[in-house]
Order: C-alpha cells, then structure tokens, then sequence
C-alpha cells in the first residue's frame, strides 16, 4: 500500500504538471504577438584621411624655443630739429580794433517851410447881386385833375346845393317873426314838412335828366378804363 501511495502523483504536482504545460502553450503564442524588431542601424561613416607626411627637413617650432627679434630696418632721420620760433604762437592774435573817431556835431537840416496858402477871395458886397437878374417866376402848378368817382356831377350838386340854400333863407326868414309859443312843432318839424313839396318838384323836373347824365358818366368812365388796359 506505501507503494502504491508513492508512486500515485499528489493532487498538488498534477496542478503543477497542468501549469506547466499551459505555460509552454503560452509562450510561443507570445512570441508570434511580440512587435517586429527594428532595423538594423546605419553603417559609421567611413574615417577621415589621414594627414600628409611632414617632412624632418621642415622647421617646427616648439614652444621651448625662443624666437630672436628681427632687427629694426626703419631708416633713422636723427632727431627732429628744434622749433625755430618757439616763443612765437602758431596763431597770432588779432589785433585790437582801432578806436571810433569822436562823435562829429551836426546841425540840424531846418525844416522847409510849408507853402503858402492862397489868398482868400473876398465876399462880394451886397450891392453886386442888384444888378443881377430877378429869378424867373416860379411855374403854376397844374391841378390834379379831379376824378369824379360820385354818382352827382359837380354841376348838378351846385344847383341842388343852391336850392336848398335858398330854402334855408327862405325858411329863416319866415321863421324870424317872432317867438313861438310854447305847445308849437319844433323847428324840425316844420322844415321837414316845408322841405316835402319842394324836394318833390324838384325830382319830378331833374330826376329823368340826373339819372340819364349819371348813367352815360358811369359808362364813358367804363370804356376809358377798358381802354387803358
């Protein structure tokens, strides 16, 4: 029996066989998802030459060498000549100015005098205008001509107008006798009542003649304003 239980695997290196056998499925399957590799890098560039053999025969310099002043060629013209005026400036001051000449008097110039004015004409004397003729006499004015606008021509209001001047006299005259007594018509009245009867004749006799002359006025009045325009 202790055999038997030796050689049976244990719960735990079955679980351990299994695991082991998924990660060995996993893994190639991992590596074919891996991401490519990248390129290769560039070649290095190739080395640069190498420089020129130097020659033994030429001189280097090396700095543990001292290098020998090279001697001075600039020709020598001695040493400069003194200034043969040393005390004279090299510019020379101005000389002063001369002074003015004294102030020389004037006498005035005299003014012009101014021209003379000329005489004055004397004012001739009252008895000089008596010879002289009398100015004309002024013109007559001309009256306007006055411009009948009424419906009465001047004429026949005179003769109305002396009638009833004649009238009034009349009428005055009676009426001058004496006082009236107290009661009476007034003056009014009794001019009004005289008036009646002799205004009626009157118009009875001039009325026709008055109204033709008016009538014909007015019309001659009419044609001259036509005319004008």
């Amino acid at each position: 029996m202790s055999d038997k239980g030796q050689q049976e695997p244990s719960m735990e290196e079955i679980l351990a066989s299994i695991r082991r056998i998924i990660s060995e499925d996993g893994e190639p399957a991992k590596s074919e998802t891996q991401a490519p590799s990248p390129p290769p890098p560039p070649p290095p560039p190739p080395p640069p030459p190498p420089p020129p053999p130097v020659d033994e025969d030429d001189d280097v310099l090396e700095l543990t060498q001292m290098v020998e002043d090279e001697p001075d060629e600039r020709p020598d013209f001695g040493q400069p000549d003194p200034d043969p005026w040393p005390d004279e400036p090299a510019f020379p001051e101005p000389s002063p100015p001369p002074p003015p000449p004294p102030p020389r008097w004037e006498e005035p110039e005299p003014e012009p005098m101014p021209p003379p004015r000329p005489a004055r004409r004397p004012m001739p004397a009252f008895d000089e205008f008596e010879d002289d003729e009398p100015p004309p006499p002024p013109r007559p004015r001309r009256r306007p001509v006055e411009v009948d606008d009424g419906l009465i021509s001047r004429r026949t209001a005179e003769d109305a107008s002396h009638h009833l001047t004649h009238l009034a006299r009349e009428l005055g005259d009676d009426l001058s006798i004496g006082p009236m007594p107290i009661g009476i018509r007034t003056v009014e009245e009794v001019v009004r009542e005289l008036l009646k009867p002799l205004l009626k004749e009157w118009l009875d006799e001039n009325l026709p003649t008055v109204v033709e002359r008016l009538v014909q006025q007015e019309i001659d009045r009419m044609i001259r304003r036509s005319q004008k325009f």
